[in-house]
């Protein structure tokens, strides 16, 4: 699995390009992204050939309604909503 970290760059969607030809290639079989919110996921969504599979989000409570509402977002489309914890 090879995730783009963050949405900060205007860049997005040519690294999410370059992650559909790294697949393409065979270089890996999952690609998906991390922190994005609803509007980068719908930006990246309408370009993209190879949907995310995955959208990993840091569990934090500053970021919890950003979280809910991404994953009621991901719920009725790819990618799956996955968060994590950090010490």
């Amino acid at each position: 699995l090879y995730l783009i970290h963050a949405p900060h760059t205007r860049e997005r969607i040519e690294q999410y390009s370059a992650l559909e030809a790294l697949r393409a290639e065979g270089r890996c079989r999952s690609i998906g992204v991390s922190n994005y919110g609803i509007h980068h996921l719908q930006e990246l969504l309408a370009v993209c050939a190879v949907p995310p599979c995955v959208n990993q989000v840091r569990d934090l409570s500053v970021w919890c309604l950003h979280a809910i509402d991404a994953s009621n977002f991901t719920g009725r489309v790819q990618p799956v909503h996955h968060s994590y914890a950090a010490p």
